[in-house]
């Protein structure tokens, strides 16, 4: 019975951490198409190469 509860535990807690790698896995993905289609994280700098903002110094 000490085991089965023991399993019962781990299973809980892999199923919590599964749904919080794949909801920030979903958020990483939200997150570049919003960045990609407003351009926050990358601009074209006339020459047709995209490049970092970060970059730009």
């Amino acid at each position: 019975m000490v085991i089965q509860a023991a399993f019962k535990k781990a299973a809980y807690l892999g199923m919590i951490l599964w749904a919080c790698f794949l909801a920030g896995v979903a958020a990483m993905a939200i997150g570049v198409i919003y960045a990609t289609r407003h351009e926050l994280t990358f601009a074209s700098f006339g020459d047709g190469k995209v490049r970092p903002l970060s970059s730009s110094s």
